[in-house]
Parts: structure tokens; C-alpha cells; sequence
């Protein structure tokens, strides 16, 4: 899902120094319910995961030149949990999902809100890491959020009528798109989530800031 030039929403504050604009959101996900992030929490995987990918306006013209520079890409991960309802915003996505199964083509996605489709939290943990997607570069700040988006059984069947679209097996449904678990390899893991009692101390607290279409939605 890519975001068109008279839609922009910026990311900045929080872990980030520089400004990023929001240029795509992805969905990673299986046939199953028992993995589909390509995060864990305690060794456990949710059914799916959105990363809302920001590309360093600051420096960079675009996407494509981003992802392979330094401080190039933001990425926020969200966790996707089945609940008992249906997420309104999800649904203007979801409902246009049976357009775009095949490879290649696109839907326009209208009364779609974007600050509505982030659960409500401010907390997060965050490190610098790599894509997760061929070439894999190591341009990434990733911001995870601690809270997830729910949406329904129906929305998440939605997401999985995609096709892999290979050569030899075009009809072949998605089975996965998340990249296998990797190992941290002494990465500094950093957050924002305060597990002491509130005082006059210093926090871990930090503020990040979204801003669309010229209003900043504060994170903290």
C-alpha cells in the first residue's frame, strides 16, 4: 500500500533525528494463525504484522534512494491480534483487498485514516535493524509498538487472498510472508516503557510526534 504526494504524513521525535515521510504500509502474515510477525513477544508470534514504512525526507528524495543510505528508513511495527470486531479503519483497506490479489494491480483506497489505524499507545521499543526484504540493508531505525491492532477473523481471511505469483505456480495462495526469526546479534534494544513506579526520577520517556497533513498527533 503506497501513499500518494497530497497525503503526507511525517514521523519525527522519538528515537528519530531527522524527519521521515510515511511512503507505504506492509502487511506480513500466514495461512495460519500460530505465525505471521516478524516480531515476537516472549517467543510467541501473532497472526500477523503492519509495518508502516518512512522513508528520511531530511536527506533523501525518496524511497528507492533511502532504503540504502544511513538513518535511510523508519519503520513502525504493529502487531495484528484477532478480536471480536471489526476495525473501522481496516475495513476501508480490507474491503478492497479481492481487487488486488493478483500481481499488479491497484485499488484506490478512500476515507482511510491513518491515526485510527495505530492502536492507542504511546509506548514502544526500538532499535536499528535491517529490511527485512531482499536487499536486506541495514538503514532501519524500528519502532514496535507494545499494543496491537485488533481487527476480526473476517478482516484477517481478507489479508490472505493474496497470491505468491511465482513462475511455475502463478494460482499458488500466500502462504507466508514473514521473514524467519533472527538473532539479535548485539543490537542495542532501547524503549520508552517505564516498568517503575512513576516519581520525580528521571523515565525512560521519550516524544515522538506524527504530523499529517500539518497537524502533529503526539506519542510521547
Amino acid at each position: 500500500m503506497k501513499y500518494e504526494d497530497n497525503n503526507i504524513i511525517n514521523v519525527s521525535m522519538g528515537p528519530l533525528s531527522y524527519t521521515y515521510t510515511v511512503a507505504e504500509i506492509k502487511f506480513h502474515l500466514a495461512n495460519n494463525d500460530s505465525v505471521g510477525s516478524e516480531h515476537r513477544v516472549g517467543g510467541e508470534s501473532f497472526p500477523g504484522e503492519m509495518h508502516i514504512v518512512a522513508y528520511n525526507s531530511d536527506l533523501y528524495n525518496n524511497l528507492s534512494e533511502a532504503k540504502r543510505e544511513v538513518k535511510g528508513l523508519a519503520i513502525i511495527a504493529v502487531f495484528i491480534e484477532i478480536g471480536r470486531d471489526h476495525d473501522k479503519s481496516f475495513h476501508y483497506i480490507a474491503e478492497q483487498l479481492k481487487w488486488v490479489k493478483d500481481k499488479g494491480k491497484s485499488r484506490r483506497v478512500d476515507f482511510f485514516s491513518f491515526d485510527k489505524l495505530l492502536p492507542n499507545t504511546s509506548e514502544y521499543i526500538t532499535y536499528d535493524g535491517s529490511l527485512t526484504q531482499p536487499g536486506c540493508f541495514e538503514t532501519v531505525t524500528w519502532m514496535v509498538l507494545n499494543r496491537p491492532l485488533k481487527i476480526s477473523r473476517k478482516q484477517l481471511t481478507e489479508l490472505r487472498v493474496l497470491y505468491h505469483h511465482r513462475a511455475n505456480e502463478p494460482g499458488l495462495p500466500l502462504s507466508i510472508n514473514a521473514r524467519p526469526l533472527m538473532p539479535l546479534n548485539s543490537r542495542l534494544v532501547r524503549t520508552n516503557i517505564n516498568t517503575h513506579k512513576r516519581s520525580r526520577l528521571c523515565t525512560m520517556e521519550k516524544e515522538m510526534f506524527y504530523q499529517v497533513n500539518g497537524r502533529y498527533i503526539k506519542l510521547r
